[in-house]
């Protein structure tokens, strides 16, 4: 996957390129505006390329669940490694009133290094039988 790189406000780019426009050197404009020259260059290049700095639409189909989301799904389990899937699923639809899969509650899951875990059932002591 790369890395992630920060990606610049729009208001931060339009005061670069209003600089750049203004005949103001480079490096003294990272300066000012404390970016890495790299990033100053990178955004003029762009706007040379293309007349704008805006980015391009992105390739990909958008994640239906939200952080807030994915981070109830994980609380969920950690509250009852039992609790299954489909469970979850039920749960997030009528509380969020949002439809995801079971596979995408399983993802989430998987992607925080909880997958394939079943609580194991434990005999009664005899103190409590």
């Amino acid at each position: 996957m790369g890395r992630k790189l920060k990606e610049y406000s729009d208001d931060i780019r339009n005061r670069v390129i209003k600089k750049h426009l203004d005949e103001v050197p480079n490096r003294e404009i990272a300066w000012q505006m404390l970016l890495p020259h790299s990033s100053v260059d990178s955004m003029i290049k762009k706007y040379k390329e293309t007349g704008s700095v805006q980015n391009k639409p992105r390739c990909g189909r958008e994640r239906i669940t939200t952080p807030m989301t994915d981070r109830l799904i994980v609380r969920r389990v950690l509250k009852d490694p039992r609790i299954s899937a489909p469970k979850i699923k039920e749960e997030i639809h009528l509380g969020l009133f949002m439809s995801i899969s079971k596979e995408t509650v399983r993802r989430r899951i998987r992607k925080k290094g909880l997958n394939e875990r079943v609580a194991r059932k434990k005999p009664l002591i005899k103190e409590h039988a």
